[in-house]
């Protein structure tokens, strides 16, 4: 007879950033880790019915407000109560199980990831994930792939023997299920409920077969699994060494030996770190006669080399021999625009902002159930530092024919103000070939071409602002002077006095993390033209070197007309991977030099 447990309301712990993690997705999780007493989670999360929960956390020092995703949704920002020294943000519309994901918001309205967990509303609809672990004369042991902490879930076992008739039912709050009282010759069926705490038993259950006892399979040996790795007792004395097996499942025979071990004081201990990534199955342990329990279990993510680029981070594994990209899911959590890409062994984590530390983040590997395959879905993850490389630094494009208007092309690239809204401001180098010009050859100050005015940084708004080329307005010196040079750099006709322009208007201007457009408006005595110049700062990767490039676009439908075009610009696109752009001939690419 099924019973109701009446006990405290679901907690899920969080998935912490300090260290690999797996979390509920879809229906349960596979892992099987006990929750060291130690661990304290950032965030847990309390059912209020049916598709209701709370998160319950404490306070941030640096957050001015709150917010959550559900199973990677949109962004939320939380109504937050305070009690008893904890904050609470009530979340209705949650889908039966999944995660949820809270971040703290800080003074520039930066979103912070700082805690990220499972949880589970209900089991009704969910089969447990149950098989034999082990066999003895007496007894047999069953385990549940669960990752819903103890004293969150309860189970509820019937055993029939081979007439059916039943034998015991008892409830279990370990997903460890010891059942003792068996004879040797005899086998026996198992039916496995679950349910989470204060909620009725599901209606679903596992079968699970406890065969006739055989001496050949009798477990010996106790195998575990801890956050480091596996862990071996109860080894017979004289044997020496034990070898770690998989197979794909319970019953598989593509049993595959992975890892030996020497034992030492009758214990062996097989660490993730020596193991591939990402190697999910149902493991044991043999030694010549001697065998195991078995634990299914995914061990993590481990080891990961991480190389930092300009705006992409490069993660790579010891992935599992079997590992197959298409079979999961990728994503960062932590990192909203993040895009994730898997070649080989090779995580690829790019669209990011440079010259950014994004902190750890999670890097995560979601397990897509194939068509009509049985179990649940699961993931794995494991922090990852992230941080991007600055563009700093002095880039050059050089003419293939050494001939003007545009003998070279050289600029340095600084950091911004403080306060600046710009990722980077750019001057002209002195080597540049404008100086080589009787005009400007004599100009001592740095010409900032990019921003021509940073309001941010103290310069006036000059967004609408008419510039006399000849009698600039009063903190517009400095602007006017690059824009001259600048003009004349790019004006095929400049030596025509009626294409030299007479005034100047910043008509707009759009500011991206590492982006800047801007629209200048010329007037001449022939006519009045517009002018869109972008700087863009690119990751390209050229011959397998990951260079930083800065792409300079200068183009306007009626000023083309006037305007020096880039005789390498087809082949340019094509080397730097910028195969959408529609007016190549007016892009030069400039690559790092120092």
């Amino acid at each position: 007879m099924k019973r109701k447990m009446l006990t405290s309301l679901l907690v899920i712990f969080a998935a912490m950033l300090a260290g690999c993690s797996a979390e509920i997705v879809s229906t349960l999780p596979k892992q099987e880790v006990s929750v060291p007493s130690s661990s304290a989670s950032l965030m847990k999360i309390e059912v209020q019915g049916g598709d209701s929960l709370e998160l319950v956390f404490k306070p941030v020092a640096y957050a001015k407000r709150y917010a959550y995703r559900l199973d990677g949704s949109a962004i939320i920002e939380g109504n937050v109560t305070y009690r008893n020294g904890y904050c609470r943000i009530s979340i209705s519309g949650a889908q039966p199980s999944g995660t949820v994901e809270l971040f703290a918001i800080d003074s520039s309205g930066a979103h912070v990831s700082i805690a990220s967990s499972a949880y589970a509303l209900s089991l009704d609809d969910v089969t447990p994930d149950a098989y034999l672990s082990s066999r003895d004369k007496t007894s047999a042991q069953i385990r549940v792939f669960t990752n819903i902490p103890e004293g969150s879930i309860y189970f509820y076992v019937e055993v029939l023997d081979s007439s059916d008739n039943e034998i015991t039912t008892q409830m279990y709050e370990t997903s460890v299920i010891e059942i003792t009282g068996l004879e040797e010759n005899q086998e026996y069926s198992v039916k496995v409920y679950h349910a989470l705490t204060g909620q009725p038993i599901g209606t679903k259950s596992a079968d699970v077969t406890i065969p006739i006892y055989d001496s050949k399979t009798a477990s010996t040996m106790e195998l575990d699994v801890t956050d480091k790795g596996f862990v071996v007792s109860g080894i017979p004395g004289g044997v020496s060494s034990v070898t770690l097996h998989k197979t794909s499942t319970i019953n598989g025979d593509d049993d595959k030996p992975l890892k030996s071990v020497s034992v030492r004081n009758g214990q062996a201990e097989i660490p993730f770190t020596s193991l591939n990534s990402l190697e999910a199955g149902y493991f044991h342990v043999e030694s010549g006669s001697f065998r195991s329990n078995v634990v299914k279990y995914t061990t993590p993510l481990v080891n990961p080399e991480v190389t930092m680029n300009y705006k992409s981070v490069f993660v790579d594994f010891s992935f599992s021999m079997d590992f197959d990209a298409s079979h999961y899911d990728i994503y960062v959590i932590g990192v909203s625009s993040a895009k994730v890409d898997v070649a080989g062994n090779r995580v690829t984590i790019s669209n990011l902002k440079s010259n950014y530390d994004f902190g750890n983040v999670l890097l995560c590997f979601r397990y897509k159930l194939k068509e009509n395959e049985a179990g649940s879905s699961y993931v794995i993850s494991c922090p990852v530092e992230l941080k991007t490389k600055s563009f700093v630094g002095t880039y050059a494009w050089t003419n293939p024919k050494g001939s003007t208007p545009v003998a070279n092309f050289i600029i340095d690239v600084t950091n911004s103000a403080a306060d600046s809204e710009y990722p980077y401001y750019v001057y002209f180098n002195k080597k540049d070939s404008v100086f080589d010009s009787a005009e400007y050859k004599d100009v001592d100050s740095r010409i900032r071409v990019m921003p021509l005015l940073d309001v941010d940084a103290g310069d006036p708004d000059g967004i609408g602002k008419t510039v006399d080329v000849s009698n600039p307005p009063s903190g517009f010196e400095s602007a006017n002077i690059a824009y001259q040079i600048n003009g004349y750099k790019w004006n095929s006709m400049r030596n025509l006095s009626i294409a030299k322009p007479l005034s100047w208007v910043l008509v707009s201007k759009t500011v991206g993390d590492d982006s800047v457009t801007t629209k200048t408006q010329s007037e001449t005595k022939l006519l009045s033209a517009d002018v869109d110049t972008t700087f863009l700062f690119m990751e390209v990767e050229i011959d397998g070197v990951v260079t930083p490039v800065v792409k300079f676009r200068n183009y306007g439908a009626v000023a083309s007309m006037g305007l020096v075009t880039n005789p390498n610009g087809k082949s340019d696109i094509q080397k730097y991977k910028d195969t959408s752009e529609t007016q190549p001939d007016y892009c030069w690419y400039l690559e790092k030099i120092d």
